[in-house]
């Protein structure tokens, strides 16, 4: 076999890079446009047609209201919502991934899939993600200082996770 070189990034350059060039308030509101995809997923829900037809004052079919709440202090943010939530099987294969997968569904209004990490890694150092679906909901606690320092890059890309129900 042939020799070769390590070309991996370090996580810190990786976690600095990846934050560097979006705000705060950018993060908020991709974690809002992430409730709103929801929204789109579970409830089979076409915004355009939805807006054409109360801006006619055409009747809409009744819905569950959608709620998403943004609280926060000197030391705590929290953004919750009734929109669906993210399924355990999805949560372990593809949304903590930096990336959409080339399988992943097309109309939704995350286009890279990097809007929840960037968020996490910008917004601080101990992160709790949980989400409930009607079949599963799960708990990822991140450190985010503790997962740079782990330097064996390569193989330990990855966060723990909780199963809850």
């Amino acid at each position: 076999m042939k020799p070769t070189v390590k070309a991996y990034p370090h996580k810190r350059f990786f976690i600095e890079m990846f934050t560097r060039d979006i705000a705060l308030e950018d993060c908020i509101l991709d974690l809002v446009d992430n409730s709103v995809d929801a929204i789109l997923r579970t409830r089979a829900v076409n915004i355009e047609e939805e807006v054409l037809a109360s801006g006619m004052g055409k009747t809409l079919p009744k819905r569950e209201r959608a709620q998403v709440r943004v609280d926060y202090g000197d030391s705590r943010f929290r953004i919750s919502d009734n929109c669906g939530g993210i399924t355990y099987d999805d949560a372990v294969n593809e949304v903590f991934c930096f990336g959409h997968s080339s399988d992943a569904p097309k109309g939704r209004l995350g286009v890279y899939g990097i809007g929840l990490k960037r968020a996490i890694f910008k917004i601080g150092n101990k992160i709790q993600v949980e989400s409930n679906t009607p079949d599963s909901a799960f708990r990822v606690d991140i450190d985010v200082e503790d997962w740079a320092k782990k330097e064996d890059r390569l193989s330990d890309w990855t966060f723990p996770i909780t199963k809850l129900g």
